[in-house]
């Protein structure tokens, strides 16, 4: 980030406004839909297709929730699977949701931890032997981010030592010389000149939030604030017109790659990155963390939303085309990034997009008869078939808890 832009920063900084200094009535999401929406949609149906004895937790279902043969899970379906229950538990107080997050939990600690070198293998069986034993940033982040839940909500101390361990060993094992995180690493961490890609960066700035959100530890707000700070001085890329955007792609030394050699702007990685860089900021690090989350969020809508129906689109590149595809998850992050800044800001321009989002996102993404949501919109699969598959539950569980979230603060602030 050049120097003047981050100039631009701090003085956007010193004049964001807080939703008390604003006339327009921030948003208050509908917290009881949300709920219903998540525990009925989601919840109740993952309660019964993913748990099994061994904690090895099933991911891949139909549209109706049948299982399908699954022999082996990756780091990162374990781990979301694992905060998905826990999210049953807090929402409901079922104690089965409890006893398949803590049989999830541990399967983590039994067979994906490596005893020699440390970390986590990528890939294991359902029978505990390990299929891939690379370690994998990505799934790293997720790791720690099951774990914090996991501690925060059970207080048991080997899930918030292991989170720990876990971010210690990437932290020397995949961290680079720029301060970044290599992709990933054979078992012994052997280091490998390769690409860099935004979205392990951005998901252990989310798992170190949760952890520090779950322990309150001083080094866990560190790491939050080494991944932060390396996020927007480092791979931020502010644009004439004050709005910013963080490349997919980057060089071993984090030059972001060019739009002809596969660089390009993913939108709704954008969306959780702003969305992420203003929950740090609420934590009390710099003003310059929600600063530049705005910009961040102002050039997607600049870029990347459709004005016409709401939701965002998929990708971008530096010349300005635009790839108008809409994915799933993107709706999500799209939406939890248009609701925080509403219900934070009070700002109606987001008001209005979040109300607009929600109403496409019910329309062409909700399942109403099956639960769960479409992998493609409903309506191109009404032309053709969608594919039978449940997606993965962590980003819709993220958006209702943000919404959950919202209205409680509002609450408390109102008490």
């Amino acid at each position: 980030m050049s120097l003047p832009f981050a100039i631009t920063l701090i003085v956007a900084a010193a004049t964001l406004p807080g939703c008390d200094a604003l006339s327009e009535r921030p948003l208050e999401p509908d917290a009881a839909w949300h709920k219903q929406a998540l525990i009925d949609g989601h919840l109740s149906h993952w309660l019964t297709a993913a748990p099994s004895e061994s904690g090895f937790l099933q991911t891949n279902v139909t549209r109706t929730w049948q299982r399908r043969e699954q022999k082996s899970t990756d780091l990162t379906a374990q781990s979301h699977q694992i905060y998905v229950l826990l999210s049953g538990y807090e929402l409901t107080g079922d104690p089965r949701y409890l006893e398949a997050a803590r049989a999830g939990a541990d399967f983590l600690l039994r067979y994906f931890r490596d005893p020699v070198h440390g970390g986590f293998f990528r890939v294991v069986a359902a029978d505990g032997r390990v299929v891939n034993d690379a370690k994998f940033a990505y799934g790293h982040a997720f790791v720690i981010f099951a774990l914090a839940h996991a501690y925060r909500v059970t207080k048991d101390e080997r899930y918030r030592d292991a989170a720990f361990a876990a971010w210690r060993t990437i932290n020397f094992g995949l961290r680079d010389s720029s301060g970044g995180f290599r992709i990933s690493a054979p078992r012994d961490f052997a280091v490998a000149e390769e690409s860099r890609v935004l979205d392990p960066v951005s998901h252990l700035l989310e798992a170190m939030l949760a952890l520090h959100e779950a322990t309150g530890d001083a080094e866990a707000l560190a790491g939050v604030r080494q991944i932060g700070d390396f996020l927007l001085y480092k791979m931020l890329q502010g644009r004439p017109d004050g709005t910013a955007y963080f490349p997919e792609w980057y060089d071993a030394a984090w030059g972001p790659l060019p739009q002809g050699g596969g660089g390009y702007i993913d939108l709704g990685h954008q969306a959780e990155v702003a969305y992420l860089l203003d929950v740090a900021g609420a934590r009390g690090l710099s003003p310059i963390y929600p600063a530049a989350a705005q910009r961040v969020v102002d050039y997607v809508l600049k870029v990347g939303y459709d004005e016409s129906v709401g939701g965002c689109y998929s990708r971008a590149v530096t010349d300005g085309t635009v790839t108008r595809d809409k994915g799933w998850w993107q709706q999500s992050g799209c939406l939890r990034m248009l609701m925080r800044f509403a219900a934070r800001y009070g700002k109606p321009d987001m008001k209005r997009r979040y109300e607009q989002t929600l109403a496409f996102v019910r329309e062409e993404f909700i399942d109403t008869v099956n639960g769960g949501w479409y992998p493609r919109l409903k309506s191109q699969c009404a032309r053709s078939p969608c594919p039978d598959e449940q997606p993965d539950a962590y980003h819709m569980v993220g958006l209702h808890r943000e919404a959950l979230d919202l209205a409680a603060a509002r609450a408390k602030a109102a008490r």
